[in-house]
């Protein structure tokens, strides 16, 4: 009697243990648990209760039900979409995706423990209510959801996954799918049926499930790396953007400079004639408009040009000694898109590194040479902080990574597009960059 009872007490602690996980995985996920509302945390812990015990009293006649497991996860979507409102596709697919997961860690430990007691499965697991051998795979099974849950807590997950809700969709309906093909072959090994073979089904599971797996991080990896370009090319068409509205306000200051004289002849007429007021008046209108800007020739290259001197004025501001050793060059490969792009987070990255240097020796180098069909770009600068080499490659040192590093793989992205090539190398605090592109 004593033996029944704490074996219910166990399945209603294991049960509320997985609703209780499964809202602490919404919360490392998807929703902001300090937002919500004291109505919305108590219609939460009631639906872990009644849902824990309905698995619980479900769980102490039969090893898994079907039925069960679909209304568990119909009640719960409700509850979580009534709470939160948001996209229902993309609550429903969270859902089905981590009870499924579950139930196939279930079936997992279930099909090993039917290698180990064979012929006594139906009896101790399967139908049995309390029996120790089905407390153990339940605890085993919750054990590895606790195991993943402290990982993704740990590591930290985006909170932004509902970009992804088809691709979870289509996850959480594979897993139910295999979660009813494996419970009907479970049941029907329970009642002899089928042949007892919980070897040959945790294999085929094992490999079922890891083929599942690996599909999902190539297609999750690849979306990524789709929105990731995408990015980077909507920042690219902004910086050009930029760059050539500035180019417009330069050729306009040119236009100004040009037609100096011209301004100075009106203003000796109106203080010829003492019309003060509407010397005032004009010179306000000039000034306006008049942002004084010195065009130099670098390059040749018009925009390259503007960025190079661009950046000078911003380095000066901020204390860098800028040098640029160069040459007229015959033409770049890059558009003036990717011009733009390339050389405004080069020479960036190179100012924020001086930044953040202490001493007064600071200062960037860029030497930029063409021979024959070769453009080599080398930029040099002090810098303090060591940089973040990952296999092989540098990484933003800033503090938000998730919204930082799009420069540096937005200029690999255009060297590898031109077949160029791009190193860095760090010397005795002096940070090196070099591009070399080919048959230019």
């Amino acid at each position: 009697m004593l033996q029944a009872f704490t074996g219910k007490v166990l399945l209603l602690f294991l049960s509320l243990w997985e609703i209780w996980m499964y809202y602490q995985f919404l919360y490392a996920t998807c929703i902001e648990k300090t937002q919500l509302l004291k109505w919305q945390r108590v219609v939460m812990q009631i639906s872990i209760w009644s849902i824990g015990i309905l698995f619980a009293i479900n769980r102490n006649i039969l090893f898994f039900s079907h039925v069960m497991f679909l209304l568990g996860i119909i009640y719960l979507i409700l509850i979580l979409w009534m709470v939160e409102k948001k996209d229902f596709i993309f609550l429903a697919s969270i859902t089905i995706i981590y009870f499924s997961s579950v139930a196939l860690l279930d079936f997992f430990f279930a099909f090993l423990g039917m290698c180990m007691i064979e012929d006594m499965f139906a009896e101790n697991i399967y139908f049995s209510g309390h029996q120790i051998e089905k407390i153990v795979i339940y605890f085993c099974s919750r054990s590895c959801v606790a195991c993943i849950l402290n990982g993704i807590k740990k590591y930290g997950a985006e909170k932004s996954i509902d970009r992804f809700k088809y691709i979870f969709l289509v996850i959480g309906v594979f897993f139910s799918i295999l979660v009813r093909g494996y419970q009907v072959i479970i049941s029907d090994m329970a009642m002899g049926r089928r042949e007892l073979q919980g070897s040959k089904s945790l294999v085929s599971m094992s490999v079922v499930i890891a083929v599942l797996i690996f599909l999902m991080i190539l297609w999750v990896k690849n979306r990524i790396l789709q929105e990731e370009n995408n990015t980077l090319v909507m920042e690219e068409q902004l910086q050009h953007q930029k760059y050539c509205e500035m180019v417009e306000v330069m050729e306009q200051n040119r236009e100004l400079i040009h037609d100096t004289k011209h301004h100075f002849l009106v203003v000796q007429e109106y203080l010829k004639n003492e019309e003060y007021e509407n010397l005032q008046k004009y010179i306000k209108q000039i000034s306006d408009e008049f942002q004084r800007t010195v065009p130099k020739v670098y390059t040749g290259i018009k925009i390259l040009d503007f960025i190079l001197e661009q950046k000078r004025v911003v380095a000066q501001k901020s204390g860098i000694r800028y040098e640029i050793d160069t040459m007229l060059l015959t033409g770049i490969p890059t558009t003036e898109q990717e011009t733009c792009a390339l050389f405004g987070n080069l020479l960036d990255n190179a100012i924020e590194a001086c930044c953040l240097v202490e001493t007064e020796e600071k200062w960037i180098e860029i030497q930029i040479n063409q021979s024959n069909q070769l453009l080599s770009i080398e930029v040099l600068n002090t810098f303090e902080i060591p940089c973040i080499r990952k296999q092989g490659v540098f990484e933003t040192i800033k503090e938000e990574r998730s919204v930082h590093g799009y420069g540096i793989k937005s200029m690999r992205r255009i060297v590898d597009k031109h077949q160029g090539l791009i190193t860095y190398e760090e010397k005795e605090k002096i940070f090196i960059t070099k591009i070399t592109f080919f048959n230019v």
